[in-house]
């Protein structure tokens, strides 16, 4: 069925299994030409409200018409039985989007693969520690966030980006998965699958075609980075492991001392009453003395930040 912005269908199980739990029966498939380089595709149950990411969280522009045809950079197109789909960028008839493997779509597991040219180089499924930085492969990157020094190699770290830009013959294009729960973005020599383990199928596609027009596309959805703020810019110590207010007192102290500029002072979680968020340490940390500490850098022109 068409619709202002794309169209919509309905996608019903041929053949099912009960590896993974049991699968979800009918699917609603909504297709948005977002805009003329931008491809929204969102499946989920047709029967029952699932969780995504909701606009007040991270806030995405709404299409309310169809870009016009003369400057659309990609085609849609699909086969009804069984059900693929694939976009192809129009300028040179690259498939940037291939969805040629079965869909799996269960209350607490959802497969989606796409399949592209073994020259394709494929970056970003972040953030982790690694030291390459076109993806391998081969190697499934898991999206799981922790909290962990980036010293460590190879392993998570405080956010999941399930984005990624991918060049062949020197012409990019990319694709995010909107889907905020752990998932394992498996990559092959031609093919990359996200593996998430519930939410709903909500699906980015962007024509690009270089590396900064991609970005550009990407954080248009996502939101644009912020400017840093000009005391950002200036001479910063933290440290994980303060025991008491203090000896943060004592550190910016002897940075004086020593002559040494001291624009913004950190304090790590120690300040907190066992590592809990929205609380203060009332022995070693409290909350009238931070006060006062921070009245007194305040009139030095001076900061603290609680991380």
């Amino acid at each position: 069925m068409e619709t202002s912005t794309g169209f919509k269908g309905l996608l019903k199980l041929i053949e099912g299994s009960s590896v993974y739990g049991s699968d979800i029966q009918s699917l609603v498939l909504t297709v948005t030409y977002d805009t003329a380089d931008i491809m929204h595709v969102t499946i989920t149950d047709a029967n029952k409200q699932r969780w995504e990411i909701p606009q007040s969280i991270i806030s995405r522009p709404t299409a309310t018409k169809k870009p016009t045809a003369s400057s659309m950079k990609y085609k849609f197109s699909y086969t009804s039985n069984p059900f693929t789909f694939e976009v192809t960028r129009l300028s040179d008839g690259v498939v940037i989007f291939k969805n040629d493997k079965p869909l799996i779509f269960k209350d607490q597991y959802i497969e989606l693969t796409s399949s592209f040219d073994a020259n394709a180089k494929t970056y970003g499924i972040g953030e982790s520690t690694r030291l390459n930085h076109a993806l391998q492969p081969g190697h499934t990157y898991t999206l799981w966030a922790v909290d962990l020094a980036a010293a460590n190699e190879q392993e998570n770290l405080y956010g999941s980006f399930p984005y990624y830009l991918q060049t062949i013959n020197g012409v990019s294009h990319g694709a995010m998965l909107l889907n905020s729960n752990g998932m394992d973005v498996s990559l092959d020599d031609t093919s990359l699958t996200f593996k998430a383990i519930g939410g709903i199928i909500d699906l980015y596609i962007f024509a690009g075609d270089s590396p900064a027009a991609v970005v550009s596309q990407y954080t248009s959805i996502v939101g644009r980075p912020q400017m840093m703020p000009y005391w950002s810019l200036g001479f910063h110590n933290c440290k994980y492991g303060y025991s008491s207010l203090q000896q943060v007192i004592d550190v910016v102290a002897n940075y004086s001392a020593a002559q040494i500029p001291l624009e913004t002072q950190w304090m790590d979680i120690d300040y907190m009453q066992d590592y809990r968020d929205f609380t203060t340490d009332a022995k070693n940390f409290p909350m009238d003395q931070v006060a006062s500490f921070v009245n007194t850098l305040h009139q030095k022109d001076n900061a603290l930040f609680l991380w």
